[in-house]
């Protein structure tokens, strides 16, 4: 190979980009989540709700923009943290909310600090939409994909 010969790296060893941010490895754990809030204004999980809540199964958790920023946001952090501490958290702010609610979950036994004193609790706050007869088409799940990230773009409608 030249000297001077520029290599390809997939994101797969370097991080990802989501949001205009390059995320590391550290946080590939929301890669998927990171693509899906961007693309569609929404994240998919898988839940163990009580029937009274729905039962459990898979769900679209669509977020509004001030809880996607907030998640974003949370997840940027975390990823800051995990490279070097409270001291590497950029928001300032953001660091002082993971760390005052760290100390609160040391009250109630927990120890060390996690993701959620960074993410909050904007997840469960989000609209929990579970379609009925939820599909394991792959063609049916991609339309139904297409049709919300296209909704209100025009594209879904007849011509």
């Amino acid at each position: 190979m030249p000297f001077g010969t520029i290599w390809s790296v997939s994101d797969e060893t370097t991080g990802f980009d989501a949001f205009g941010h390059r995320f590391s490895l550290r946080v590939s754990y929301w890669k998927d989540d990171l693509r899906s809030l961007e693309h569609e204004g929404a994240l998919y999980a898988h839940w163990l709700l009580d029937d009274d809540d729905g039962g459990p199964g898979l769900y679209r958790v669509r977020l509004s923009p001030s809880e996607i920023y907030r998640y974003v946001r949370g997840v940027v952090g975390w990823d800051e943290y995990l490279a070097g501490g409270f001291i590497s958290v950029s928001d300032r702010a953001l660091a002082a909310e993971a760390d005052a609610s760290a100390e609160a979950r040391k009250r109630v036994g927990a120890t060390g600090v996690c993701a959620a004193d960074f993410l909050g609790d904007d997840v469960e706050k989000g609209e929990r939409i579970r379609p009925e007869g939820l599909s394991s088409d792959p063609f049916v799940v991609l339309h139904e994909v297409f049709i919300a990230a296209n909704r209100g773009k025009g594209a879904n409608r007849p011509r």
